[in-house]
């Protein structure tokens, strides 16, 4: 399930292909995530910085990196991440949430790349948030982005929402927003994003609670028989149980599961590094 970790106090994840990982080393290491694929990574503590190499559709969470992370050659990844500072080169069609106080620097060899605003909490959050020396007031600059011409050239042309003509990312539209969960229980109190969200993406989620909400009161109110009932929770788990297959996420369940047998069994769920 766990990559070994040869750095002194830090994780080297590699080659996780198909499993969920769960890391949470202390003493602000450096963090390396490398050749995974259609995986879920979760490194819920703060790094000291942190490079994602050579990933494909994988879902990486990382809880606060206090320098730089570093994405290079990645295709199809999610990246969720508060950090110092982010460098992203030969990417593709890859979505990064950040929580950050410096522009995204931007390389022109990435593709289809998809910068969007800090989507998630842990109950550990607000401390890692505060070991990185990173406060979310000021970490607003997710989609200030710098698109640089060489790695030896000095960062420049600032790209914005509405200029995206010609650069190698684009802006999160507010209606494919939505919270990213993590699925483990660690020490702490954050309960919410603690991130200032602008007030379209802020719109876009309270709209998403609000057709749920609408949805379960329907049902409610249309005091159905106890047959007709049945028979739509029946439909509603097919079609919930279709999704989780078709997107990936069964798999996730069944790490978890395993995991948490695992924690029950006094083996440990959580690689401690």
């Amino acid at each position: 399930m766990y990559a070994p970790s040869p750095l002194p106090g830090g994780p080297l994840i590699v080659c996780v292909a198909k499993k969920t990982a769960l890391h949470t080393p202390t003493n602000q290491p450096s963090c390396r995530v490398v050749a995974c694929s259609k995986a879920n990574i979760y490194v819920l503590a703060s790094v000291r910085d942190c490079a994602v190499l050579s990933c494909e559709n994988c879902t990486i969470f990382v809880g606060a990196v206090r320098t730089v992370l570093s994405l290079d050659h990645c295709q199809r990844c999610t990246v969720v991440a508060a950090c110092g500072r982010v460098r992203v080169s030969n990417c593709t069609e890859t979505v990064i949430h950040l929580l950050t106080p410096s522009g995204p620097v931007i390389f022109p060899s990435n593709k289809a790349l998809q910068l969007a605003p800090y989507n998630s909490c842990f109950p550990g959050l607000t401390t890692c948030l505060a070991s990185a020396c990173l406060t979310p007031a000021t970490c607003t600059a997710w989609n200030r982005a710098i698109v640089t011409e060489s790695h030896t050239e000095k960062a420049k042309v600032p790209a914005t929402e509405g200029d995206t003509e010609g650069q190698p990312y684009t802006i999160m539209p507010p209606e494919r927003f939505h919270a990213f969960y993590v699925p483990f229980i660690t020490p702490g109190d954050t309960t919410e994003n603690p991130a200032p969200l602008p007030p379209e993406y802020a719109v876009a989620v309270q709209e998403k609670e609000a057709t749920i909400d609408a949805m379960r009161r329907n049902i409610r109110d249309a005091h159905l028989e106890p047959d007709a009932e049945r028979r739509l929770q029946v439909a509603i788990q097919r079609r919930f149980k279709e999704w989780l297959v078709s997107s990936g996420n069964m798999r996730q369940i069944n790490d978890l599961l395993h995991m948490a047998e695992k924690g029950a069994e006094g083996t440990g769920a959580v690689n401690n590094l």
